[in-house]
């Protein structure tokens, strides 16, 4: 932001170039703190009072405030650590491949979706994710998630939307040491679908082994869900248990040659996935 203004502002998050203007308009229990960044060099964002760089590069010691901060001066296959909580402002599009280790701590999304996977390649393990913003934790257009040991909730979307872009291939894993749990009334654990719909060359697999709990108040909020008009397929069926199978959908297209989605599910019943509607 390069302009005046003649009024007051109230901030929450973004970045600026103007230290003034953030400093003096910044909202109450926010504050404004100096970044560099390898695109615009210094500048200036808002964050909650206390918040620390406490997102860490294990391979450079270097500690950032903002996962955009993070992502711009890692290399592909390092592992970034939390040291503390952090609260995520806006979201962060991923194209580039590492680990995330929570390290038992906490990420909280205020803004949009927490991540957006865009062709990057992200295993995030042993912490808690949740976002009160307006979206999904995850969303997920290309590339792949691995989730492990890690409690994802969600009060205003999905906990993972795999939304594949056109042309993409796209794949998400959650582990049998996973909780997802949603309490929006329109919420859904894992969306598993295509953009546009019916997409050529589209492909998209979810391979879930965890716990999925949603307990929103509506008929449209669902543990995992496949839009009817996704054009994609449940396959292959024979790795459902048989009172799952008998819940799947029968009437999705099974060209090959149209968007996809392979769902991956326990072999046993016993296993911890649970669902009980589509």
């Amino acid at each position: 932001f390069n302009g005046t203004t003649t009024g007051t502002a109230s901030v929450e998050g973004g970045t600026f170039e103007d230290n003034t203007f953030a400093k003096n308009n910044v909202s109450s229990d926010y504050q404004a703190v100096q970044i560099t960044s390898p695109t615009m060099g210094d500048v200036y964002i808002i964050l909650p009072e206390g918040a620390q760089q406490a997102i860490k590069n294990l391979q450079t010691s270097k500690t950032y405030y903002t996962f955009d901060n993070a992502l711009e001066y890692l290399t592909d296959g390092q592992t970034l650590q939390l040291t503390a909580d952090v609260t995520a402002m806006t979201s962060t599009v991923v194209t580039k491949n590492f680990t995330l280790d929570l390290n038992s701590k906490t990420i909280t999304g205020k803004g949009s979706s927490v991540f957006v996977i865009d062709g990057g390649n992200v295993t995030v393990k042993n912490g808690t994710m949740n976002n009160s913003g307006t979206n999904d934790v995850f969303y997920v257009a290309a590339g792949t998630v691995v989730l492990n040991n890690v409690d994802v909730t969600t009060t205003n979307g999905y906990c993972v939307n795999e939304e594949v872009k056109a042309g993409s291939k796209a794949e998400v894993t959650v582990d049998t040491d996973c909780r997802l749990s949603t309490t929006e009334e329109d919420g859904v654990g894992v969306w598993l679908g295509t953009l546009p719909r019916n997409s050529e060359n589209t492909f998209g697999t979810a391979n879930i082994q965890g716990t999925i709990n949603a307990t929103g108040d509506t008929a449209y909020q669902r543990q995992i869900y496949i839009p009817s008009d996704s054009g994609m397929m449940a396959t292959p069926m024979l790795l459902a248990p048989s009172w799952l199978r008998a819940m799947l959908p029968t009437s999705l297209p099974s060209a090959p040659s149209r968007a996809s989605t392979m769902l991956r599910l326990p072999l046993l019943s016993s296993t911890p996935w649970t669902t009980t509607s589509w």
